[in-house]
């Protein structure tokens, strides 16, 4: 229950930063000029874009480089704060809002698509693999088995039950063990999606 009225608090939060900056200027822009179309108050809003930019490859690379931040930032965050297993709710508000300003950034920047293609790779569990690759790489001592490392991860173990966001999580029933070896599939199909969206 706790968690759904958290939910409904982050739509409602995202609701708004988008409809008040849009609309805002939207009215604005129509008290002082009645002739503009609707078409080119849009052009001039915070979520307008002009379309795809910038070459395949280097929307990969932003979209790459994005989920990699991402999961960095997730993997320093979610050790640094996390009690007995688990982040306090602010942690996942603040890494929501995170997720959001890559996405608009990636929008900005690179067009719909990449956007579409960043959130899908962390839909598909690509960042939470990118986690653990981070935990690979850094590899820190495990201090009193606080931060995740090589010896300590949540791939070690083949019994994985925070996944139920993904698609094949949602197939399931809530929080039921889903294998590694179904999820690591599922990332590679979503980056392999991601990339051919882009």
């Amino acid at each position: 229950m706790r968690s759904n009225c958290i939910f409904t608090l982050l739509l409602l939060l995202i609701a708004c930063c988008i409809a008040l900056p849009c609309g805002a200027n939207a009215t604005s822009r129509m008290t002082t000029q009645d002739s503009i179309s609707i078409r080119d108050t849009a052009r001039h809003s915070w979520f307008s874009f002009d379309g795809v930019r910038g070459t395949k490859l280097e929307r990969v690379a932003w979209v790459t480089g994005a989920s990699l931040a991402f999961s960095l930032f997730d993997y320093v965050g979610y050790n640094i704060v996390r009690e007995n297993n688990r982040a306090p709710d602010w942690y996942r508000i603040l890494q929501v809002s995170i997720q959001c300003g890559l996405s608009y950034f990636l929008l900005r920047e690179c067009g719909l698509p990449s956007a579409i293609s960043f959130n899908l790779i962390w839909w598909t569990w690509g960042d939470d693999i990118g986690y653990n690759g981070w935990a690979n790489l850094i590899n820190p001592r495990a201090h009193d088995g606080h931060w995740e490392n090589r010896e300590h991860n949540g791939l070690r173990d083949n019994e994985i039950t925070w996944a139920y966001w993904t698609p094949i999580g949602m197939l399931r029933p809530y929080k039921s063990r889903i294998p590694r070896d179904v999820l690591i599939p599922q990332a590679i199909i979503g980056f392999s999606v991601a990339v051919a969206i882009l």
